[in-house]
């Protein structure tokens, strides 16, 4: 059985030993390695497999669906998954035409007011909106209505598995009472003291929610001494 090893098959196909991980940890392909390798290796019909895969992803389709088409391998399936997928290009095609309209009716808009300045966009739209409902014109979307048509062009958050070493990190909690959560005090804080709040994309700074409400933590280095006591 001839194998191939992840660095060779990331080059051969263009993709990420990232995405290969993520694909396997969801259960799509699968790799060996012997205890004596540090690398992993696919087989022919996990190849074959990643092919599919990234033709799918590359028109969009969902992992969740992707992975529904596996398990259920039935080709109604897979149909029934692009007919879908149609349905929402159909969707954002129309969208996408409101959109054109309402930004051109601003750039328009924004010339003929002599506008300069982002901060009179809001009094701008108010402006056109009344102008429109006063001549009897087709009404100007309203805020809600540009959020909704925003949200339908919003593409879902595809969710990815990141394996971190350990470190040595500040938590919001109070360190009086572990079951109490600072935010605001501990990004003052953080700000005061100079420490960094880390870069976009660098997995140093992470938020989630708890019973002691909303939960900041941040990456610091090893000798990093912090003075105050409510920080853990």
């Amino acid at each position: 059985m001839d194998l191939v090893k992840i660095t060779d098959l990331t080059n051969r196909l263009g993709i990420s030993s990232r995405s290969l991980r993520y694909y396997e940890q969801a259960g799509l392909i699968q790799s060996v390695r012997s205890d004596f390798e540090k690398y992993r290796y696919y087989d022919a019909a996990n190849i074959e497999r990643l092919k599919q895969i990234m033709v799918l992803r590359k028109m969009q389709i969902p992992i969740k669906d992707i992975i529904h088409i596996y398990e259920s391998e039935d080709m109604s399936i897979v149909v029934e998954t692009f007919v879908n997928r149609i349905c929402a290009i159909d969707e954002e095609v129309d969208a996408l035409a409101k959109l054109r309209s309402i930004v051109n009716e601003f750039l328009q808009a924004m010339l003929k007011n002599g506008v300069t300045k982002i901060s009179a966009l809001p009094i701008l739209y108010e402006k056109m909106e009344k102008r429109l409902d006063n001549l009897e014109r087709r009404r100007a979307m309203n805020y809600e209505e540009l959020s909704t048509l925003s949200d339908k062009l919003a593409k879902p958050v595809e969710p990815s598995i990141v394996h971190l070493p350990s470190m040595r990190v500040l938590s919001s909690n109070l360190k009086a009472n572990s079951h109490m959560s600072d935010p605001d005090g501990f990004c003052r804080w953080i700000q005061s003291q100079g420490i960094s709040s880390g870069d976009p994309g660098r997995h140093e700074q992470f938020e989630f929610q708890t019973s002691a409400g909303d939960v900041i933590i941040l990456r610091v280095a090893d000798d990093c001494a912090p003075r105050a006591k409510q920080v853990a």
